[in-house]
């Protein structure tokens, strides 16, 4: 009977422990979002001819340019070169005017240069290529050269 008994107990003491260690309570969580579901997206032009080069003629410098944001964040947008370009359009350069009190501002070289555009906004700038300082060697006498120029935007938040 005592060892009935020492079982019994044995088996309801090893419930009772299975019971607790393997209990499983959850718990809901929720919260809401709103707002987060908006796109950092832009327009860039397709295509932009910065113009003839020769011995004469060093720099060029476009129409101005437009980047439309069409996203639902003011972002910032930083221009960068495609690693497969040639040399020569290491020297692409970017200002948003001309001049500034009278005075010429001169061009931010590509990777350095970052510009705003509020949501639903667009922002112009001029592009140049100067290669008056260009020391390396172009493949031909008469060639026509192009780079991929890739418009890195972030939200600003």
């Amino acid at each position: 009977m005592k060892g009935l008994i020492l079982i019994l107990s044995a088996l309801v003491f090893i419930f009772v422990f299975s019971v607790s260690v393997n209990a499983n309570d959850t718990t809901t969580v929720e919260a809401h979002f709103q707002g987060y579901g908006q796109e950092i997206s832009m327009e860039v032009p397709d295509y932009i001819n910065l113009g003839n080069f020769d011995k004469n003629n060093l720099w060029n410098e476009t129409s101005k340019v437009y980047v439309n944001n069409t996203g639902g964040y003011t972002i910032s947008v930083t221009p960068e070169l495609s690693e497969d370009s040639p040399g020569v359009f290491e020297n692409l350069g970017f200002r948003e005017s001309k001049t500034k009190n009278g005075i010429a501002v001169d061009p931010t070289i590509i990777g350095d240069y970052t510009f705003n555009i509020t949501k639903n906004n667009r922002k112009g700038f001029y592009m140049s290529l100067n290669i008056t300082d260009f020391n390396g060697t172009l493949p031909s006498d008469d060639i026509t050269l192009n780079a991929k120029v890739k418009f890195v935007a972030t939200a600003i938040v």
